[in-house]
């Protein structure tokens, strides 16, 4: 992994403890401010503008992009969870959105990894 994804994925798992801090504090720590929903979707526009994928894609074709589908997947696992504890508690309106769209960019940068490598498979129709 590059140092440029080292450092997002630092960034990435400090965003998440914030998280986890709003949920265990219930609301009296804050989680996720604007300006971490505003980085995420900078780098989302970012990779979206690197890659142009214009059909579906077979996942996983590298080590690490099957790593970033598998860390896709459990972010939406984690939205739906998020989610459910919004509805109870009122809690995450940004921390809810901050994991959907990280969930966006792990896809991205997956597929970046797979394009990179000339590895991205294509589905044809």
């Amino acid at each position: 992994m590059d140092k440029e994804f080292q450092q997002i994925i630092d960034k990435i798992q400090e965003d998440l403890y914030k998280i986890m801090g709003e949920i265990g504090s219930k609301g009296k720590i804050q989680g996720i401010s604007k300006e971490d929903v505003e980085w995420i979707e900078s780098l989302i526009k970012t990779y979206v503008e690197k890659i142009e994928i214009r059909s579906f894609v077979l996942p996983g074709s590298t080590l690490s992009s099957a790593k970033l589908d598998i860390c896709r997947t459990i972010a939406r696992r984690a939205e739906r969870r998020l989610a459910t504890v919004l509805r109870e508690y009122g809690l995450g309106k940004l921390s809810l959105i901050y994991v959907n769209r990280l969930s966006d960019l792990l896809y991205l940068m997956a597929r970046y990894i797979e394009i990179k490598e000339g590895k991205l498979r294509e589905v044809k129709r």
